[in-house]
């Protein structure tokens, strides 16, 4: 989750509320985070990084679905900002949307071809929808960017066990 300094609010006002938003977010305070994002996205409709944490702070509250339109909304304005694409997979894939979420990720490697949590998180929407040769396919290339991983190494098994007993 990326928590950077929002570049595109200039108001002085918004920027310290954003502060606080922040501050709130980072205390798990999501209740409260949402409010000031909220504020701040109604005065700086067009910044992404306040939508993004809307998002977020709505999905810690317990509000996914608003949570990914809110996501949608920073994804329109810059969408290809890698962290807030990351964000809409896995809240669609917590919701079980793994078309959606495959969407997401396939569009963080057009742009970055070793994004290694992109590679995990597609890897596990395969698992997901028993998909199991594009599973093992994206197992084998995260095993490539971290060979010592062993958890990847126990689900590429079982992925293997799992063709060869559709065979």
């Amino acid at each position: 989750i990326s928590l950077g300094d929002p570049a595109s609010i200039t108001d002085h006002e918004v920027r310290r509320e954003y502060g606080e938003g922040l501050a709130r977010f980072q205390k798990d305070e999501y209740g409260e985070a949402t409010v000031h994002f909220r504020s701040i996205v109604s005065q700086e409709p067009k910044s992404a990084e306040a939508w993004h944490m809307l998002g977020i702070s709505l999905r810690g509250s317990g509000q996914v679905e608003e949570a990914i339109q809110a996501l949608h909304r920073a994804y329109q304005l810059q969408p290809f900002w890698i962290d807030n694409l990351g964000n809409l997979a896995l809240f669609h894939h917590f919701q079980k949307h793994y078309d959606q979420a495959r969407q997401y990720l396939e569009q963080i490697l057009e742009i970055d071809p070793f994004a290694e949590p992109a590679i995990y998180w597609l890897a596990r929407v395969y698992d997901d929808k028993n998909d199991y040769c594009h599973s093992l396919e994206f197992w084998g290339r995260y095993l490539d960017l971290d060979p010592r991983n062993g958890r990847a190494w126990g689900q590429y098994g079982f992925i293997l066990t799992q063709l060869n007993l559709l065979e």
